[in-house]
Protein backbone atom coordinates (compact mmCIF):
# COMPACT_ATOMS: atom_id res chain seq x y z
CA UNK A 1 0.00 0.00 0.00
CA UNK A 2 2.96 2.07 0.87
CA UNK A 3 4.74 1.72 -2.66
CA UNK A 4 1.36 2.44 -4.51
CA UNK A 5 0.73 5.87 -2.92
CA UNK A 6 4.37 6.67 -3.26
CA UNK A 7 4.22 5.74 -7.11
CA UNK A 8 0.77 7.87 -7.33
CA UNK A 9 2.06 10.74 -5.74
CA UNK A 10 5.10 10.47 -8.25
CA UNK A 11 2.72 10.27 -11.07
CA UNK A 12 0.53 13.55 -9.95
CA UNK A 13 3.80 15.34 -9.13
CA UNK A 14 4.96 14.70 -12.62
CA UNK A 15 1.58 15.34 -14.28
CA UNK A 16 1.67 18.75 -12.43
CA UNK A 17 5.48 20.01 -13.61
CA UNK A 18 4.18 19.20 -17.15
CA UNK A 19 1.19 21.00 -17.35
CA UNK A 20 3.20 23.94 -15.71
CA UNK A 21 5.57 24.17 -18.22
CA UNK A 22 3.17 23.90 -21.19
CA UNK A 23 1.32 27.04 -19.54
CA UNK A 24 4.25 28.60 -19.06
CA UNK A 25 4.63 29.35 -22.74
CA UNK A 26 2.88 30.71 -25.90
CA UNK A 27 4.09 30.15 -29.34
CA UNK A 28 3.48 33.09 -31.75
CA UNK A 29 2.01 32.66 -35.18
CA UNK A 30 5.23 33.86 -37.08
CA UNK A 31 7.00 30.62 -35.19
CA UNK A 32 8.80 33.38 -33.22
CA UNK A 33 10.79 31.83 -29.82
CA UNK A 34 8.27 31.11 -26.87
CA UNK A 35 6.68 33.77 -24.29
CA UNK A 36 5.97 33.62 -20.85
CA UNK A 37 3.19 33.59 -19.58
CA UNK A 38 3.39 37.09 -18.05
CA UNK A 39 3.34 38.60 -21.58
CA UNK A 40 -0.14 36.38 -22.00
CA UNK A 41 -2.11 39.27 -21.83
CA UNK A 42 -0.21 41.84 -23.44
CA UNK A 43 -0.20 39.62 -26.40
CA UNK A 44 -3.84 39.28 -26.34
CA UNK A 45 -5.42 42.38 -25.39
CA UNK A 46 -2.81 45.11 -26.58
CA UNK A 47 0.28 44.01 -28.87
CA UNK A 48 -2.51 43.49 -31.94
CA UNK A 49 -0.66 45.55 -34.71
CA UNK A 50 -3.20 45.26 -37.36
CA UNK A 51 -1.39 45.87 -41.22
CA UNK A 52 -2.55 48.98 -43.49
CA UNK A 53 -2.92 48.44 -46.98
CA UNK A 54 -0.33 50.50 -49.06
CA UNK A 55 3.33 50.29 -48.79
CA UNK A 56 6.04 52.80 -47.30
CA UNK A 57 9.32 54.06 -46.73
CA UNK A 58 8.44 56.59 -43.88
CA UNK A 59 5.67 58.06 -42.14
CA UNK A 60 4.96 61.30 -39.96
CA UNK A 61 2.01 61.89 -38.19
CA UNK A 62 0.79 65.38 -36.91
CA UNK A 63 -0.79 66.57 -33.46
CA UNK A 64 -4.28 66.80 -35.20
CA UNK A 65 -3.96 62.78 -36.13
CA UNK A 66 -3.27 63.71 -40.10
CA UNK A 67 -0.97 60.55 -41.32
CA UNK A 68 1.54 60.90 -44.32
CA UNK A 69 3.98 58.62 -45.67
CA UNK A 70 6.64 58.42 -48.16
CA UNK A 71 5.80 55.69 -50.45
CA UNK A 72 8.45 52.81 -52.16
CA UNK A 73 7.44 54.57 -55.48
CA UNK A 74 10.15 56.44 -56.95
CA UNK A 75 8.58 59.40 -59.09
CA UNK A 76 11.50 62.04 -59.03
CA UNK A 77 15.03 60.87 -59.40
CA UNK A 78 15.47 64.26 -57.62
CA UNK A 79 12.95 64.11 -55.45
CA UNK A 80 12.41 60.52 -54.26
CA UNK A 81 9.25 58.42 -53.39
CA UNK A 82 5.65 59.60 -53.77
CA UNK A 83 4.07 61.43 -50.72
CA UNK A 84 1.10 60.21 -49.59
CA UNK A 85 -1.67 60.59 -46.88
CA UNK A 86 -4.12 58.82 -44.90
CA UNK A 87 -7.76 58.99 -45.57
CA UNK A 88 -8.91 56.22 -43.12
CA UNK A 89 -8.97 53.71 -45.56
CA UNK A 90 -6.23 54.34 -48.01
CA UNK A 91 -3.50 56.42 -48.84
CA UNK A 92 -4.32 59.37 -51.42
CA UNK A 93 -1.35 60.55 -53.63
CA UNK A 94 -0.62 64.03 -52.03
CA UNK A 95 1.75 65.27 -54.53
CA UNK A 96 5.19 66.18 -54.10
CA UNK A 97 8.38 63.80 -53.72
CA UNK A 98 10.01 63.07 -50.27
CA UNK A 99 12.57 60.49 -48.30
CA UNK A 100 11.94 61.77 -44.80
CA UNK A 101 8.88 63.61 -43.20
CA UNK A 102 7.17 65.00 -40.23
CA UNK A 103 3.43 66.35 -39.77
CA UNK A 104 2.76 70.16 -37.99
CA UNK A 105 0.07 70.48 -35.68
CA UNK A 106 -2.12 71.67 -38.49
CA UNK A 107 -1.58 68.58 -40.63
CA UNK A 108 0.71 70.16 -42.99
CA UNK A 109 4.14 67.95 -43.74
CA UNK A 110 7.71 68.86 -43.53
CA UNK A 111 9.23 67.44 -46.11
CA UNK A 112 13.30 65.85 -47.04
CA UNK A 113 13.74 65.32 -50.50
CA UNK A 114 16.77 63.30 -51.98
CA UNK A 115 18.99 65.89 -52.98
CA UNK A 116 18.23 66.96 -49.11
CA UNK A 117 16.40 69.71 -49.79
CA UNK A 118 13.63 71.06 -47.18
CA UNK A 119 9.86 71.95 -48.47
CA UNK A 120 7.00 72.52 -45.65
CA UNK A 121 3.68 72.53 -47.27
CA UNK A 122 2.01 75.68 -46.46
CA UNK A 123 -1.87 74.60 -47.05
CA UNK A 124 -1.86 75.30 -50.54
CA UNK A 125 1.52 74.38 -52.26
CA UNK A 126 4.94 73.17 -51.22
CA UNK A 127 8.16 76.08 -51.16
CA UNK A 128 11.56 75.23 -50.61
CA UNK A 129 13.20 75.97 -47.36
CA UNK A 130 16.95 77.41 -47.19
CA UNK A 131 19.37 74.98 -46.27
CA UNK A 132 19.74 70.95 -46.55
CA UNK A 133 18.76 68.10 -44.22
CA UNK A 134 19.30 64.40 -43.74
CA UNK A 135 16.02 63.72 -41.03
CA UNK A 136 13.00 66.62 -40.02
CA UNK A 137 11.17 66.41 -36.59
CA UNK A 138 7.97 68.78 -36.13
CA UNK A 139 6.56 68.83 -32.35
CA UNK A 140 5.24 71.11 -30.05
CA UNK A 141 3.96 74.85 -30.80
CA UNK A 142 5.66 73.65 -34.40
CA UNK A 143 8.90 73.78 -33.20
CA UNK A 144 11.12 72.42 -36.11
CA UNK A 145 14.31 70.73 -36.19
CA UNK A 146 16.96 69.04 -38.51
CA UNK A 147 19.57 67.32 -38.69
CA UNK A 148 21.68 68.89 -41.78
CA UNK A 149 24.52 67.67 -44.03
CA UNK A 150 27.10 68.76 -42.60
CA UNK A 151 29.10 65.66 -40.92
CA UNK A 152 29.41 66.22 -36.88
CA UNK A 153 31.31 63.61 -34.18
CA UNK A 154 28.53 61.39 -34.50
CA UNK A 155 26.21 61.93 -37.41
CA UNK A 156 25.02 65.72 -38.82
CA UNK A 157 24.54 68.91 -37.30
CA UNK A 158 21.13 69.29 -35.37
CA UNK A 159 19.47 72.35 -36.62
CA UNK A 160 16.54 74.27 -35.01
CA UNK A 161 13.82 76.67 -37.33
CA UNK A 162 13.59 80.22 -36.46
CA UNK A 163 10.84 80.86 -38.91
CA UNK A 164 13.86 82.25 -41.81
CA UNK A 165 17.00 80.25 -40.96
CA UNK A 166 18.47 77.37 -39.36
CA UNK A 167 20.45 77.72 -36.11
CA UNK A 168 22.92 75.35 -35.30
CA UNK A 169 22.42 73.75 -31.90
CA UNK A 170 25.78 73.23 -29.74
CA UNK A 171 26.94 69.74 -28.37
CA UNK A 172 25.07 67.60 -30.61
CA UNK A 173 24.65 66.18 -33.47
CA UNK A 174 22.67 62.90 -35.26
CA UNK A 175 21.23 61.07 -37.41
CA UNK A 176 17.42 60.77 -36.48
CA UNK A 177 15.58 63.52 -34.64
CA UNK A 178 11.88 64.03 -33.08
CA UNK A 179 10.75 66.56 -31.12
CA UNK A 180 8.29 66.43 -27.89
CA UNK A 181 4.89 68.55 -27.15
CA UNK A 182 7.15 71.01 -25.02
CA UNK A 183 9.13 71.89 -28.17
CA UNK A 184 12.17 69.58 -26.65
CA UNK A 185 14.17 68.09 -29.19
CA UNK A 186 14.96 64.11 -28.89
CA UNK A 187 17.75 62.76 -30.87
CA UNK A 188 19.35 59.77 -32.27
CA UNK A 189 23.14 59.56 -32.95
CA UNK A 190 25.11 57.91 -35.51
CA UNK A 191 26.16 55.54 -32.77
CA UNK A 192 22.36 54.96 -32.22
CA UNK A 193 22.85 56.58 -28.95
CA UNK A 194 19.33 58.76 -27.54
CA UNK A 195 19.57 62.38 -26.57
CA UNK A 196 17.26 64.70 -25.11
CA UNK A 197 17.83 68.40 -24.70
CA UNK A 198 16.52 68.95 -20.86
CA UNK A 199 16.78 73.11 -20.24
CA UNK A 200 19.25 73.68 -23.05
CA UNK A 201 21.54 70.83 -21.37
CA UNK A 202 22.13 67.49 -23.58
CA UNK A 203 20.96 64.58 -21.47
CA UNK A 204 21.53 60.75 -22.76
CA UNK A 205 19.02 58.66 -22.29
CA UNK A 206 19.11 54.87 -21.76
CA UNK A 207 18.60 52.47 -24.38
CA UNK A 208 19.61 52.40 -27.97
CA UNK A 209 17.40 53.13 -30.81
CA UNK A 210 17.55 53.47 -35.05
CA UNK A 211 14.33 55.52 -34.79
CA UNK A 212 11.90 57.60 -33.10
CA UNK A 213 8.36 59.24 -32.75
CA UNK A 214 6.47 61.29 -30.06
CA UNK A 215 3.26 61.67 -30.48
CA UNK A 216 1.21 64.92 -29.17
CA UNK A 217 0.47 63.74 -25.78
CA UNK A 218 4.31 62.61 -25.25
CA UNK A 219 4.44 59.15 -25.83
CA UNK A 220 7.54 57.98 -27.10
CA UNK A 221 8.69 54.94 -29.03
CA UNK A 222 11.52 54.03 -30.46
CA UNK A 223 12.88 51.37 -32.94
CA UNK A 224 15.60 49.68 -31.11
CA UNK A 225 18.63 48.01 -32.29
CA UNK A 226 17.19 44.68 -31.09
CA UNK A 227 16.82 42.50 -34.31
CA UNK A 228 13.58 41.49 -34.55
CA UNK A 229 13.61 39.49 -38.23
CA UNK A 230 14.80 39.82 -41.54
CA UNK A 231 11.64 41.06 -42.61
CA UNK A 232 10.14 43.56 -40.01
CA UNK A 233 13.07 45.06 -38.40
CA UNK A 234 14.09 46.07 -35.39
CA UNK A 235 12.29 45.30 -32.29
CA UNK A 236 9.85 48.55 -30.89
CA UNK A 237 9.86 49.91 -27.68
CA UNK A 238 7.86 52.47 -25.34
CA UNK A 239 9.52 54.85 -22.99
CA UNK A 240 8.04 54.57 -19.55
CA UNK A 241 10.19 57.61 -17.73
CA UNK A 242 13.05 55.63 -17.00
CA UNK A 243 13.88 53.24 -19.59
CA UNK A 244 12.35 51.48 -22.62
CA UNK A 245 9.77 48.49 -22.25
CA UNK A 246 9.65 46.47 -25.60
CA UNK A 247 6.20 45.67 -26.90
CA UNK A 248 5.89 41.92 -27.24
CA UNK A 249 5.76 41.53 -31.38
CA UNK A 250 6.42 45.04 -32.75
CA UNK A 251 9.19 45.65 -35.41
CA UNK A 252 9.99 48.10 -37.80
CA UNK A 253 12.41 50.48 -38.90
CA UNK A 254 10.71 54.14 -39.29
CA UNK A 255 8.23 54.90 -36.43
CA UNK A 256 5.76 57.74 -35.61
CA UNK A 257 3.06 58.25 -32.90
CA UNK A 258 -0.42 59.68 -33.06
CA UNK A 259 -2.02 61.93 -31.02
CA UNK A 260 -3.37 59.22 -28.93
CA UNK A 261 -0.18 57.79 -28.27
CA UNK A 262 -0.44 54.47 -30.35
CA UNK A 263 2.51 54.04 -32.65
CA UNK A 264 2.62 53.59 -36.26
CA UNK A 265 5.21 52.42 -38.22
CA UNK A 266 6.67 51.37 -41.61
CA UNK A 267 8.87 48.10 -42.00
CA UNK A 268 12.22 46.63 -43.50
CA UNK A 269 9.64 45.23 -46.22
CA UNK A 270 7.89 48.79 -46.60
CA UNK A 271 4.47 47.17 -44.86
CA UNK A 272 2.63 49.86 -42.70
CA UNK A 273 1.19 48.90 -39.01
CA UNK A 274 0.05 50.36 -36.08
CA UNK A 275 -1.27 49.33 -33.11
CA UNK A 276 -4.39 51.28 -31.42
CA UNK A 277 -4.53 48.80 -28.55
CA UNK A 278 -1.23 50.06 -26.82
Amino acid sequence: MKKISITLLSIVFVSFFVSCKKDNSISTNNGAAALGAKHLASLTSTDNWQVLPGTGTDIGIGANGSVFITGDSVVSTTGGFAILKWNGTSWSTFGGAAVRLSVDSLGDPWVVNKSHLIYQYNGSAFHVLPGTATDIGVGGHNTVFITDTTTSTDGFRVSKWNGTSWVVQSGISGVRVAVDPTGAPWVVTKSNLIYKNIAGTWTLIPGTATDIGIGANGTIYIVSTTFSSLTGGDQISKWNGTGWTATVSGAGVNISVDPQGHPWTVNASHLIYNNLNL
